[in-house]
């Protein structure tokens, strides 16, 4: 948990880096780029351009499988925490964690992957 917390700040840093602010943002790898380059006021432009990068790709689904390992524990150990299993694992508490946790890691994995694959554009 330690690490993959590490991992996340240094996600949510370069995040907000990234699409908040505009401070780090590769240039579109692709030479048919419709969005070159970072906008304030185009937030679908930014999207579009900064997921055609595989770097940039790479970085947000591993930072988004570490939110997935992040959030299986946090589901699981909760039930524990609240007193409300046993200290043996429950396993339907283990299947609804996994289930949890591989949604929002799909989800949020979903449209970096869509971007860089031309399903969005």
């Amino acid at each position: 948990m330690r690490w993959g917390g590490a991992l996340l700040l240094v996600f949510i840093v370069f995040h907000i880096l990234h699409f908040t602010t505009g401070t780090v943002f590769p240039v579109a790898s692709r030479p048919d780029a419709q969005y070159p380059g970072f906008s304030h006021t185009d937030v679908y432009g930014n999207v579009v351009s900064a997921f055609r990068s595989i770097w940039v790709v790479t970085f947000y689904v591993v930072a988004m499988f570490f939110l997935l390992l992040h959030l299986f524990h946090g589901a699981w150990s909760s039930m524990r925490t609240l007193g409300l299993s046993k200290p043996s694992g429950n396993p339907l508490h283990r299947r609804v964690s996994t289930a949890i946790a591989v949604i929002v890691w799909l989800g949020f994995s979903a449209i970096p992957v869509a971007v860089f694959l031309g399903v969005v554009r």
